[in-house]
Formats: C-alpha cells, structure tokens, sequence
C-alpha cells in the first residue's frame, strides 16, 4: 500500500511533503499577529508596503510622514495624517518593482536552493493563476489556506520570479510565503496595507537594511494591518 497517498507519479518528495499538508504552523486566529507568523521564531515583525506619495514615488511610511512609524500604527491613523496622499485604501497587497526587488534579494541571500519556497498565490486576487517562472512545481489540486479562500500553492525553487508579481505587471504580491523547511515566512491579509515576517533575526535587520520597515511586534497583539 502507497504509505504517501496523497502523493501522485512523478512527484518530487518536496511536492509529495507539501501535498501531504505541511504548513508552517500559524493560529487560526486571524484577528491575533499569531494568525499570520510560525511560533518560536528569533524576529516577529510588520513589513509595511510602501505607499504612493503625491509626486508619483512609492516611499517608506516614514519618509512620507516625517516621523517614525511602529508596528502597531493603523494604516487608516497614517492616511489621516498625510492629506496630500492620492490613495484611496491600503496598498492592497500590490507592490511596486523596486519594493519586489529589495524583498526578494533579501530572502534570496538566506534561502538555500535545497530549501524551496512555498508560494500562496490567491484566487481572490487572481482569476488565472499567473506564470510564476519555469521551474516551480505545482504540487496538484487546488488549496484551502487557512480560513482564507482558496489559493493555489506552488514550489518555487527560484525567489527571483517573483519581481515579476507587482504593481506594474498589474498583479498582486503573493499572500504568503514560507521556506518548506520552515525557515522563515511571510503572509498578509488580503488587500493589505503590510505582510508579517516571522524568522530569524539577521532577515529582519537585513530588511530594515534595505530600506523597507521592518517593524518589531508580538504575536500576541492583535492584528494591526488593515484588509481581508
């Protein structure tokens, strides 16, 4: 007897792991930053997606504001407080190239290739699952995420397609991202103003380093990024 059954011909073990269901071991209190990052981890931290100024370029919250953000602010609480912002609600999990770029660089450096990236790609977002590169290996069927709706889940052996995932492709970040070996991982509410980070330590500096704001918080707090 297949001691795998949920495995299919061909597949790789990694893809007949994934398909088996290993996930990174998030609460299903959605309303909790527990919700959203793996336990036990060095950083937990808010990554706020940079916002369109008024003269066309997408900034930090704090350059945009003037003063220092933390990981409890309201995306609602800084709109109100930047009256020339041409925004009409939160990001909504669209990222701008350079934003992609600096992500992805960041992971990459501390991703080994025998550690493949899981990547959630919401059906909600998109209603053809995009081209994410040659490559990735969809482990079949389609995926109940969480308490979200549903989304396709792919191995991604190489984190640079994802550049391709932006606001100027007209397409969405994905929803979450972890390595398979549960090394780090990102997730976000749908249409959200920020992801979650949690992992070790070095990629939250590392992120704060590149210039997005990486944004130290609790699991415990109550979830303070505004979406679905």
């Amino acid at each position: 007897m297949d001691s795998n059954p949920g495995s299919q011909p061909g597949q790789s073990s990694a893809a007949i792991q994934l398909s088996l269901g290993q996930m990174p071991g998030f609460s299903g209190d959605l309303s909790r930053i527990e919700g959203w990052t793996m336990p036990g981890t060095e950083a937990v931290s808010r990554v706020m997606i940079p916002v369109e100024a008024p003269d066309g370029r997408y900034v930090a919250w704090s350059e945009l504001l003037g003063r220092p953000v933390v990981g409890g602010d309201r995306w609602s609480r800084l709109a109100l407080e930047s009256p020339g912002l041409d925004e009409g609600g939160p990001p909504y999990g669209f990222v701008d190239s350079r934003t992609a770029s600096r992500m992805v660089s960041v992971l990459a450096q501390v991703t080994s290739p025998a550690d493949p990236v899981v990547v959630a790609i919401s059906r909600i977002y998109c209603d053809d699952v995009p081209d994410i590169g040659p490559g990735a290996q969809p482990p079949g069927g389609e995926y109940t995420f969480l308490s979200w709706e549903q989304a396709d889940l792919f191995l991604c052996p190489d984190l640079w397609v994802l550049t391709k995932m932006t606001r100027e492709n007209n397409c969405h970040f994905p929803v979450a991202l972890w390595t398979l070996g549960l090394t780090w991982s990102l997730a976000a509410p749908l249409y959200s103003d920020s992801w979650f980070f949690s992992g070790p330590r070095v990629i939250h500096e590392a992120l704060i380093d590149s210039g997005l704001e990486s944004l130290p918080v609790s699991r415990s707090d109550r979830s303070p990024a505004e979406g679905d």
